[in-house]
């Protein structure tokens, strides 16, 4: 009996939880993940350039958000210290070889100067960011609203193929969003493959021992959580009820955009919780 037990303590110990399609968890004992409606703890983590992140520090001064928007602006055409009032339609990088207006090129741009803040665009969001100044002020706005974080990884088939509907629908909530890149087994180069070869442009977390992760709850590839300003989990689970992606945009019952809305205006969330679609 003793060698049993001690041999089942051994199995167990090499049990590996799976998260999604994309990978695996590390081992260890995971703690309790933070209960809904609860205030989640403080953490600290790096992105895959190696800059910090702090959660209860996570916003940033104007000063900040103009140097960023202006480097941005910058490799599509703008001056340097180019002016706010700078019309991005004007810059030479937002157009296509005949002189348009390259919609998407234009939300890259708005994108590129956002990531790092957590914001990114769309071709419809971006349509209304006329001037430098304009980013500027998008991103300044959403640091006061709430935060999705979204358990990803590079290799997961969801994550691949609901990609530009993620993206659609994030942008249209117009929320900070980071994506914690859960697996363990995922590198560097699956981040940039990802990125090479999909419009992706969240400010990606590694979190390959699931640290974050586990604080959350996150079980699958994508798993959404949803963080109000003051810091209380609100939301968990899927984008919305089209797992498969099979619905008309107007079937789906948007979980995720629902609940942001709920949050903003201070009104309780409708669906707090959800099966994750990964």
């Amino acid at each position: 009996m003793l060698k049993q037990l001690t041999l089942a303590l051994a199995l167990a110990a090499l049990v590996v939880a799976t998260i999604g399609a994309g990978g695996a968890m590390a081992e260890g004992e995971k703690p309790e993940p933070v209960a809904m409606d609860a205030k989640v703890p403080d953490f600290t983590m790096k992105d895959d350039q190696g800059r910090d992140f702090q959660l209860y520090k996570s916003t940033h001064t104007r000063k900040e958000i103009e140097a960023s928007v202006r480097a941005a602006a910058t490799k599509y055409g703008a001056a340097k210290d180019c002016d706010l009032s700078t019309k991005i339609d004007d810059l030479k990088g937002v157009k296509d070889d005949d002189g348009a207006i390259d919609a998407s090129k234009r939300a890259a741009l708005a994108s590129e100067a956002g990531s790092f803040y957590g914001m990114i665009a769309s071709e419809e969001s971006a349509a209304g960011l006329k001037t430098v100044g304009d980013v500027v002020a998008w991103i300044e706005k959403g640091q006061k609203g709430p935060i999705v974080f979204m358990c990803w990884s590079p290799r997961c088939p969801t994550c691949k193929s609901q990609n530009d509907r993620i993206n659609e629908a994030l942008a249209k909530a117009n929320v900070r969003v980071f994506a914690l890149a859960s697996s363990f087994r995922d590198e560097q180069e699956h981040y940039d493959k990802f990125r090479d070869q999909l419009d992706f442009h969240m400010r990606v977390f590694p979190d390959r021992d699931q640290k974050i992760t586990d604080i959350l709850g996150g079980r699958k590839t994508p798993h959404f959580f949803l963080v109000s300003p003051d810091f209380h989990l609100k939301y968990q689970g899927a984008l919305d009820n089209d797992a498969m992606g099979y619905m008309d945009a107007e079937e789906r019952e948007n979980y995720l955009h629902n609940a942001v809305e709920a949050v903003r205006t201070g009104k309780e969330v409708p669906t707090k919780t959800s099966e994750p679609a990964g």
